[in-house]
């Protein structure tokens, strides 16, 4: 789908993992092995973050809460702007997608996008993802 670099230059953390990790789920102790042994450059969209706080603000975690996860993912990653490269990649992803996988949304194309400008390994569990190849970890 684009070209990528052979070697992986680290992670980019989309917002399904971090939920799977704050809650415990079948992922966390992937994600937990990624962040804690991984020597590469750490990644979270900015854009994870938003999709984030809004599905936090609908379970009903309380602001302040939401402020101290947030504190922690940036000081275990690098939150990562949406920049024109960014949004031009994400654009032709989204373009691509929407003809082939149903549901597919602006969002996963931001994020994913943040991972093929970066050069680094898509870390989610969204099922839009499974069969996208080499550079996602899966963590379902």
């Amino acid at each position: 789908m684009s070209a990528r670099k052979d070697a992986i230059a680290g992670h980019v953390f989309d917002t399904y993992a971090w939920v799977d990790y704050l809650a415990g789920g079948e992922g966390a102790r992937k994600v937990a092995g990624i962040l804690d042994g991984q020597s590469g450059r750490l990644v979270t969209p900015a854009t994870a973050v938003a999709e984030l706080t809004e599905r936090l603000l609908r379970e009903g975690t309380e602001h302040s809460r939401i402020r101290q996860v947030i504190k922690f993912i940036g000081s275990r990653t690098e939150i990562y702007p949406c920049d024109e490269q960014v949004a031009h990649r994400a654009g032709e992803l989204n373009f691509e997608q929407k003809k082939k996988v149903k549901g597919w949304g602006m969002l996963d194309s931001l994020n994913y996008a943040v991972a093929v400008v970066l050069g680094c390994a898509f870390v989610t569990g969204d099922p839009h993802f499974k069969d996208f190849g080499k550079d996602i970890v899966f963590l379902r």
